[in-house]
């Protein structure tokens, strides 16, 4: 559904005055950084594509989330799940994260993930927003991201440029799959790696010691000078500062820059 958003957002920014439609591009970051990855493979109107920390294989990704013997009664669960739903029932919801001290089920069981849904490390005026977020997602949703396998599209993707910004110690959306389906793009591609998990491209500096400023930033800055490379100028700049939190990045290319559609979930 996700994806077809995306190309639909692209018809309708394509009818807009002020656009240049030949000029489009698109970014996406975790699970939209996969869903971008296939966008650009089956959308030639997109003339650039920036893939953050993205989804590669669900299904592998799931294996590492969990154990093996777990799987067949994982398997039971959302068989058990998909009937109740048949019968009217509301779907049954799980916890998004889990404290690893304490163990058990969740879409993410990871420390980062936990520190980061739970704003361990958020900061002081933005920890209002952890009150009011509920730790849950559907079961469903759990076995339709083992199903999805956006990283199969990637060889599709050339000649449309491709920028993908990883952080070398992912394992939300591990770092070997990533790097794997970077190696089967076609050019051109580039890689922005930087130190840090899956969350760090949120919430890190750019380097381990701080100096820099914050890791977005600096990823943006990146995907900002791809977009900016990737296509001729046009009529209508776009800035991404909004977008991306990346005011001094975004306000010195802004002239340049081509119209972008981004995705963060």
């Amino acid at each position: 559904m996700h994806v077809r958003d995306y190309r639909n957002a692209i018809t309708f920014v394509q009818t807009l005055d002020g656009v240049d439609p030949e000029r489009i591009g698109i970014w996406g970051t975790s699970y939209s950084g996969g869903h971008v990855l296939v966008v650009a493979a089956v959308d030639r109107r997109v003339r650039c594509v920036v893939a953050q920390v993205p989804t590669i294989s669900g299904w592998q990704s799931t294996l590492r989330r969990i154990a093996p013997q777990a799987l067949p009664s994982q398997r039971d669960a959302w068989d058990a799940d998909r009937l109740e739903r048949y019968k009217g029932n509301p779907p049954k919801m799980v916890p998004m994260v889990v404290d690893p001290a304490a163990g058990g089920a969740a879409s993410h069981a990871s420390a980062d993930a936990w520190d980061f849904f739970m704003g361990k490390n958020a900061p002081e005026q933005d920890k209002w927003r952890f009150k009011k977020w509920r730790n849950e997602i559907t079961l469903r949703s759990l076995e339709m991201y083992s199903e999805y396998e956006p990283g199969a599209f990637i060889e599709r993707i050339a000649p449309t440029p491709l920028l993908m910004v990883l952080g070398d110690a992912d394992v939300v959306c591990p770092t070997d799959l990533a790097l794997a389906a970077f190696n089967r793009a076609g050019e051109p591609k580039r890689l922005e790696l930087y130190p840090g998990g899956h969350f760090s491209a949120y919430t890190g500096p750019v380097r381990p010691r701080g100096e820099g400023g914050h890791r977005l930033v600096h990823a943006a800055s990146a995907a900002l000078g791809d977009f900016t490379n990737a296509v001729p100028p046009g009529l209508w700049p776009v800035q991404l500062g909004a977008a991306f939190h990346a005011r001094e990045t975004a306000h010195r290319t802004v002239a340049t820059s081509p119209t972008v559609l981004f995705n963060s979930l």
